[in-house]
Parts: C-alpha cells; sequence; structure tokens
C-alpha cells in the first residue's frame, strides 16, 4: 500500500498545484507499474475511425457470432442501437456503456467505469465535497466495494466525471485522455485490489487518499 500511496500523494500535490502535467502522468503510470499496468493486450488501442452498426436480427460477424455465444447478443443489440441514436439517453444501470458510446462518437470524451472514478476520487481533493454521493456508489453499506459503480444513481457521478476531469489537468502540458485512461484504470483498479479484504474497506480507501 505505500506505493499506493505515494502516488496518490504526489497526484494530489499535482492537481492542488495546478493541474497534471504529462511528465507527473507518465511517472504515476512508471511508478504504478510496480503494482500494475494497463492491460494493452485486452484493450488494444482504438481506432480514430467511426464505427456502423452494420448488425441485423441476427449475427453477421466472427465477433458478433462470439457475443452471441457469451450470451450478450440482446446488450449488444442495445449498444449499437444506443450507438446510432441521435440523442441517446443513459440509464440507470447502463451509464458505462452509454459513457463508451460518447467516447466512440466523440474522443474528447473520457471513458468512464468505476475504476476510473475510483481513481479520480483518490487523487482529487475536490471530490471529498461528494463523499457521500461517491460512497453510495461504490461501496455497501458494511464498508465493503461493490461489485460495480451501481450504487445510489450512478448518472450523477458520471456528471461530476465529466465536470471534474478537465479541472484536474495542467492548462501548460494537458496529457492526453488515452494516457489518462492508462493511469486511471489500474490505480482505481489496485486500490480496489489493496482494500478489499480490509474489514472496512472505505476506511481502507481513507488511508490510501490521505488527510489533505
Amino acid at each position: 500500500m505505500s506505493v499506493l500511496k505515494e502516488i496518490v500523494a504526489d497526484l494530489r500535490a499535482a492537481i492542488s498545484g495546478g493541474g497534471l502535467t504529462e511528465r507527473q502522468v507518465d511517472e504515476a503510470i512508471r511508478k504504478l507499474s510496480k503494482i500494475r499496468t494497463y492491460n494493452e493486450q485486452k484493450f488494444p488501442a482504438l481506432p480514430s475511425a467511426k464505427f456502423t452498426d452494420t448488425s441485423g436480427s441476427a449475427p453477421q460477424t466472427l465477433a458478433e457470432a462470439l457475443l452471441w455465444k457469451l450470451g450478450h447478443w440482446k446488450k449488444y443489440k442495445k449498444f449499437a442501437a444506443n450507438y446510432e441514436a441521435h440523442d441517446p439517453r443513459p440509464t440507470k444501470n447502463g451509464v458505462v456503456l452509454y459513457a463508451f458510446v460518447k467516447h466512440l462518437k466523440d474522443r474528447s470524451q473520457p471513458i468512464y467505469d468505476q475504476h476510473a472514478i475510483r481513481a479520480l476520487w483518490a487523487i482529487d481533493p475536490e471530490m471529498r465535497k461528494h463523499e457521500p454521493k461517491l460512497k453510495t456508489l461504490l461501496f455497501r453499506r458494511n464498508g465493503k466495494w461493490r461489485a460495480s459503480g451501481n450504487g445510489g444513481d450512478p448518472r450523477e457521478c458520471y456528471k461530476l466525471f465529466l465536470d471534474r476531469m478537465p479541472k484536474v489537468l495542467s492548462k501548460t502540458n494537458e496529457p492526453s485522455l488515452a494516457k489518462l485512461d492508462r493511469l486511471l484504470m489500474p490505480l482505481g483498479q489496485s486500490i480496489k485490489r489493496a482494500t478489499r479484504k480490509a474489514q472496512n474497506s472505505y476506511e481502507a480507501f481513507c488511508e490510501i487518499r490521505g488527510a489533505g
């Protein structure tokens, strides 16, 4: 946990001092690599080209056939419809995929999930103002982590994430969203893994975050 505490403390100081620079994010990624790295094989870089929904009522491609076999065909069809929609709307239990649709259509929109907002909660001092909302999103009443960030109203926490992301970045040497994703995802995963076996995971999280 000492490495995590150091990384979080450095990032919090950087945000308080004017925002994260690319160099500071690179350094945090380097330190975090001792614990966990972004899985490039599981999540290879996305192409910049626009996607098109070519699916019909049944799978037409090998990728779609795999989704069908895994039992995700209905979920995929909903995702594709949301992507094609002129004005998609997030549902309470579909915020992560909605955010991904937004990212695919506009790469200036950040990727969002439980790990990303957990990491941002840890490193952004301003997130303290929203502690009850974030705690309900990510923790059960017994202080243990939820399996996913689906507590309370995830839509409100996604709005908070969108509001805070640009504000934690330096205006002079701003890191790319792709680089931030390579920091936030493994950092959020590492924090959860390091604290999930604690009697009270929330208190263990607060210990990593520190009092500042």
